[in-house]
């Protein structure tokens, strides 16, 4: 909500006050962008965005970007992630991700020291199995760095399985490595 919007609602709620009538809460309308895999309410905060796979392409690393808003006082990276991790509302018709409502809470940190971001997730081994075929590995890996290195801060990233790149990167059948922005 912006500033003039909430100076007008607190002044038409001092009005109402003030003439002796008793304020209603404002009704509020549900978000348009619930969908199938996750629900998600608009915030007042900062822009985004997170990148989910194409559906119908042949690319199985091509990601396209959506726009989601996360809360001001969340760290930008932070909220980019737990918005991925929740999956494509309704609204982002056409997206495709191993991301839903069950790999929503599976953000365990994000840090940023010296342009390398480390994101720790747990141990989604389980709930997205088909993500460690060699197209499966390409979405998930293409939405996760598309997501981090939006920010320029971020020159490299590491993603972990509970604390371990080994494990992350044995669940898609690779070697633990760091990855470099593409120039």
């Amino acid at each position: 909500m912006t500033r003039s919007i909430r100076a007008f609602l607190a002044g038409a709620l001092l009005l109402v006050i003030a003439c002796g009538g008793e304020a209603e809460p404002a009704a509020t309308e549900p978000s348009p962008q619930s969908g199938p895999t996750s629900t998600t309410t608009e915030t007042a905060g900062q822009s985004v965005d997170v990148y989910f796979g194409v559906e119908g392409s042949t690319d199985c690393g091509e990601v396209q970007a959506y726009p989601r808003q996360v809360a001001s006082d969340l760290d930008p990276i932070q909220g980019a992630f737990e918005a991925l991790l929740s999956g494509p509302t309704q609204a982002e018709s056409g997206a495709t991700s191993w991301f839903s409502s069950d790999t929503a809470n599976a953000l365990r940190s994000v840090s940023l020291a010296d342009g390398l971001l480390t994101v720790d997730l747990d141990d989604l081994s389980s709930v997205i199995s088909g993500a460690s075929s060699s197209c499966g590995s390409a979405a998930l890996l293409a939405q996760l760095e598309a997501t981090g290195f939006q920010f320029p801060e971020v020159q490299q990233i590491e993603f972990q399985f509970e604390g371990s790149c080994e494990s992350f990167f044995n669940f898609l059948q690779m070697e633990c490595s760091v990855i470099d922005r593409q120039v």
